[in-house]
């Protein structure tokens, strides 16, 4: 019996001895990838999945500098979509709804975006205009109307334009609109619930203009 123990002490501080790195350090390791962002979305987190060049898709926290104009608004810049980005990929941590520690996770520790100048995201851009055809109107708490933008992206947002106010007055799109032509102003307006509390801000059709 004392052989057995006397064995093992010798074992452990042969391999601590070696330097044998402990799952726990491996798992700090940081690492660098190049891919494209493929979604973005927040909970009690928000997380950011990049498609790497290898065809892995990664899904990760959303913590460097760059994320955090982002994760205030719960919203990606719809341009960001399909972007090309440089990242370090490390660990963070998860924290529920109540502030709770509920342990590490992958997280994305630095991003830049490579197709733009390989500058660092930044803040969501200024408004800005888009040409498209609509292709959806639906109303809840909220109106929104969806176009399929001259860059082939659908993009929802709220319908809040004064072109928009007799459609939302009646909750309904005038059916010979749907695959009509417009020219719009993107910014970020709120949205409430049925109650009438402000739920932040939301991609928001701004100006509608109708292309007849």
């Amino acid at each position: 019996m004392r052989q057995t123990a006397l064995f093992l002490r010798l074992a452990a501080a042969l391999l601590l001895g070696i330097g044998l790195a402990t799952p726990t350090q491996a798992a700090g390791d940081n690492r660098a990838i190049s891919g494209t962002i493929i979604a973005y979305e927040c909970g009690d987190n928000c997380y950011l999945t990049v498609r790497t060049e290898f065809g892995e898709d990664l899904n990760a926290l959303c913590v460097a500098d760059a994320c955090q104009p982002w994760n205030e608004v719960v919203a990606l810049p719809p341009e960001l979509m399909g972007a090309q980005v440089d990242a370090l990929v490390g660990t963070g941590n998860q924290y529920d709804a109540a502030g709770n520690d509920m342990g590490p996770y992958p997280a994305f520790l630095e991003i830049t975006v490579m197709a733009l100048g390989e500058a660092e995201l930044g803040p969501p851009p200024d408004d800005q205009f888009l040409g498209g055809t609509i292709t959806g109107y639906e109303c809840g708490d909220n109106c929104y109307l969806t176009i399929r933008t001259d860059a082939g992206d659908d993009l929802t947002a709220l319908c809040v334009a004064d072109t928009c106010q007799p459609w939302n007055e009646v909750v309904a799109l005038p059916p010979e609109l749907i695959g009509a032509r417009v020219e719009t102003v993107l910014g970020e307006s709120n949205q409430f619930d049925a109650e009438g509390n402000d739920m932040g801000p939301f991609p928001a059709f701004l100006e509608i203009n109708l292309l007849y």
